[in-house]
């Protein structure tokens, strides 16, 4: 028998004449890992999962001309082909606007040229009764409009745009709730809209919706600024900053939860090895008798610990990748991406937890004389 074969047979022989002993310490590892590897997985996602969940909150980007003039506008084809530059995978939603000044049932208010698909992207916070608009000859009016001008959904409303003298006649299909300005405006296809105030192919400004950090965020509208003088695209900071800060604090809290479960598993793991260094004491000083030397003995416990520590690694994430599941479906409603580096992060984790948790019963096995534990044998 090799030399190799036979220090393996020793350690796991070890383990399995141990097996409550073995078993509590094996549980432990499995609970404390499997937290952790839980955690580590949806730490890795939750970046991007919260920046989408955060989304629902609105746009967190603003596109607007360079030079902020009264009137001035954008080209909407030149806007499209800067947007090509953001990554789509990142991108939730993104609609053009196009402000004007209407009068319909003899007063004054303002109509809004926008993309609707993209608006219940940008913007699904937006309460809507009725449906959106499906033909270019339908609108959304904002709900305090629709209570002043006595609209409800069915009806025609006739505009007249001030600065062309257009007329438009269109349905009134939804109205729109936001608690904000909206609510006292009137929406219709962005086309449309162009046509009736003879701002053929522009937009006044664009909101846009994408996922990432503040600092993402920050470079992203740098680079879309830089690609085109004409437009500057500004992050909306205050959403930005809400979300950085969130992100901080679950980070933090991850932290402090990791560091708490290490230490509980550490104690647990060790205290356990200790109790069977206690138990072995004789055979430690019957095998110091025979000319084992420490550095022989601590190296079977580290390899009983490391062959521990392996089993509750891999088992750990196992259980580990069902906490992030469930985390991931009852929070983001979302299966939780499993990453190899988690895996291979956590094993050796555990590994090191079983070393480290072995130290202090290494040190008592190297101080046993076999003298004394042999007395009388």
């Amino acid at each position: 028998m090799t030399k190799q074969a036979m220090y393996l047979r020793m350690v796991t022989a070890a383990l399995k004449n141990r097996k409550s002993r073995v078993a509590i310490a094996l549980l432990a590892l499995v609970l404390g890992i499997g937290v952790i590897s839980g955690l580590l997985s949806v730490y890795n996602d939750i970046t991007l999962k919260m920046s989408k969940e955060l989304r629902s909150y609105g746009a967190n980007l603003v596109l607007v001309p360079a030079q902020q003039q009264e009137g001035s506008t954008l080209e909407l084809a030149k806007l499209n082909q800067v947007l090509e530059q953001v990554p789509q995978e990142k991108t939730i939603g993104y609609s053009p606007y196009l402000y004007g000044i209407v009068t319909g049932n003899k007063q004054r208010f303002v109509a809004v040229g926008v993309d609707f698909s993209g608006i219940q992207k940008v913007s699904p916070y937006w309460s809507l009764d009725g449906a959106w608009p499906r033909e270019n000859n339908q609108i959304v009016v904002g709900s305090a409009l629709a209570e002043q001008l006595e609209l409800n959904v069915g009806q025609k409303l006739s505009i007249t745009a001030e600065e062309t003298g257009k007329t438009e006649s269109l349905q009134v299909v939804g109205m729109v709730s936001t608690g904000s300005t909206e609510d006292y405006q009137v929406f219709l296809e962005l086309e449309k809209a162009q046509g009736l105030l003879g701002k053929e192919g522009q937009i006044h400004t664009a909101y846009l919706s994408v996922m990432g950090n503040s600092a993402e965020l920050i470079t992203l509208a740098e680079t879309i600024s830089q690609s085109e003088p004409g437009i500057k695209a500004n992050p909306i900071q205050q959403i930005a900053r809400s979300e950085g800060v969130i992100l901080e604090k679950i980070r933090t809290l991850v932290y402090l939860v990791v560091i708490v479960i290490l230490a509980s598993t550490l104690l647990c793991v060790s205290t356990t090895m200790m109790a069977m260094v206690m138990e072995r004491r004789r055979e430690i000083g019957l095998r110091k008798a025979l000319g084992a030397t420490n550095r022989a003995i601590a190296g079977e416990f580290l390899g009983e610990s490391a062959l521990l520590g392996m089993t509750g690694g891999v088992l750990g994430s196992l259980v580990g990748w069902g906490i992030a599941q469930v985390i991931g479906l009852s929070v983001f409603k979302a299966y939780i991406t499993f990453r190899p580096s988690v895996l291979i992060a956590v094993i050796i984790l555990s590994v090191l937890v079983a070393w480290v948790a072995v130290i202090m019963p290494v040190r008592t096995a190297a101080n046993i004389e076999p003298a004394l534990v042999l007395k009388g044998e």
